[in-house]
């Protein structure tokens, strides 16, 4: 009788333990769960925070012409209009410094940043775009230039200034 007795516990104190160890276990894959999110939620946020110091960095571009070198911050470039083999770059003050490299070079450059290739001959800093007329097809930059933007370029345009 005292041999069925031991048994009996040993199978009640195996029960208790997989009921605990199947709790254990609950516990850990809720927190595996939880940190995987939160993982997550910390490489938005980092990629995030990275996007904003870009932005906010006064970073400039050296724009080599056929005599100096100009230094222009990025965020004062409103856009950059192709002339021949020449680029010319237009700022904030509507100050025009005209370089020997290409659009091209500067589209490669400037890609990191919020500029978008409107038509062959024009990439503009959509930061500095003050509005866009659908019926026209044209941008009127804040320094009042009003730019074309070609036919083929607009609907990837629209979803850049709009992405709702």
């Amino acid at each position: 009788m005292s041999q069925r007795i031991i048994v009996i516990l040993m199978g009640n104190s195996n029960k208790l333990f997989n009921d605990r160890l199947n709790a254990l276990e609950n516990i850990i894959n809720n927190n595996n769960a939880i940190l995987s999110s939160l993982m997550q939620h910390q490489i938005s946020l980092e990629t995030h925070l990275q996007d904003l110091i870009k932005s906010n960095i006064n970073q400039t571009i050296a724009v080599k012409g056929a005599n100096k070198i100009d230094f222009i911050p990025i965020n004062e470039i409103v856009y950059c209009c192709a002339s021949l083999a020449y680029t010319e770059i237009i700022s904030l003050n509507n100050h025009k410094v005209i370089s020997t490299k290409s659009i091209n070079d500067f589209d490669t450059n400037l890609s990191g940043y919020s500029f978008f290739r409107i038509s062959k001959s024009l990439l503009v800093n959509t930061k500095h775009i003050h509005s866009y007329n659908k019926k026209s097809g044209q941008i009127l930059m804040q320094n009042k230039d009003l730019l074309d933007v070609a036919r083929r370029r607009k609907t990837e345009f629209l979803s850049i200034i709009d992405p709702s």
